[in-house]
């Protein structure tokens, strides 16, 4: 949780927590809750659940025109932004003898290009890209490995829409430079306009079918844990959930007999 809410620390994830209301260890019992209500229903209701190829083939055909969906595609980048070299021996505590070079100064570009341009022969010798997003990458997406999430055709400045929609899959552009700096693009995902194949959804379609039939099986689950519990429902309060079968608590006189013979037992002696 901590890493999907880009927290750096656990002491931050807390102080998020307690930003909701609710105090760190109320926040993690909810948490764990949550955890354990999610297996109990996949082990006792999805468990017993199934699909076929029947079904997802039946869902998808009733549903294409659903699924029809603009060209589209994920991109990620590596950014290096030019920096201002520091003034020779400049530190905390010696006033530099000159101003160093400013960020846009031609040294400050040159290095960057450099500095990108080696990253893009990294990449083309084998190297992860989103490893060296990871490291290297000046982007607000580092963290995420560069990911910048899907775009349609028409978002994007036109010349670098025609440089990455002509891509495949897995490709990267050249270094291109931006306002920011340099930037290398990756097309991780390139999806055609139209209906998509029946292999491409198919998770998804198996997805949405197993909501469907989440549901009742939830239900009837609930119930059968209902019929085989004594529930009692206090005056005043309504059972929504209540099944035919469910059974009161029956309260029968063994306590009171029970009761009336200790104080005999204890009038004789016995205690």
């Amino acid at each position: 949780m901590r890493k999907q809410m880009n927290l750096t620390t656990m002491e931050e994830l807390e102080k998020a927590a307690e930003a909701q209301g609710i105090s760190y260890e109320e926040f993690k019992q909810n948490t764990r809750n949550g955890i354990v209500t999610q297996r109990v229903i996949g082990q006792e209701v999805g468990s017993h659940m199934s699909l076929n190829k029947d079904e997802v083939k039946k869902f998808y055909e009733e549903h294409q025109a659903e699924m029809q969906q603009p060209e589209q595609i994920r991109l990620s980048e590596i950014l290096v932004a030019p920096k201002a070299a520091p003034a020779p021996g400049e530190n905390a505590n010696v006033t530099p003898p000159a101003a160093p070079p400013p960020a846009d100064s031609d040294a400050a570009l040159a290095a960057a290009q450099a500095k990108a341009q080696d990253l893009l022969d990294q990449i083309h010798k084998g190297a992860r890209f989103d490893d060296l997003a990871k490291k290297q990458s000046d982007g607000p997406s580092a963290a995420q490995g560069g990911d910048l999430s899907y775009f349609k055709r028409g978002v994007l400045a036109k010349e670098l829409e025609d440089r990455v929609f002509a891509l495949k899959a897995g490709e990267v552009t050249d270094v291109i430079r931006t306002k920011q700096g340099f930037v290398i693009l990756k097309v991780s995902e390139h999806q055609m306009a139209g209906i998509p194949a029946l292999k491409e959804v198919e998770p998804r379609i198996q997805d949405a079918l197993y909501m469907q039939k989440l549901q009742p099986a939830l239900r009837a689950y609930l119930t059968k844990l209902r019929e085989e519990a004594f529930i009692d429902i206090k005056p005043g309060y309504i059972d929504t959930g209540a099944s035919a079968k469910q059974t009161k608590p029956v309260e029968t006189t063994a306590r009171d007999v029970t009761a009336k013979n200790l104080k005999k037992k204890k009038k004789l002696g016995v205690f």
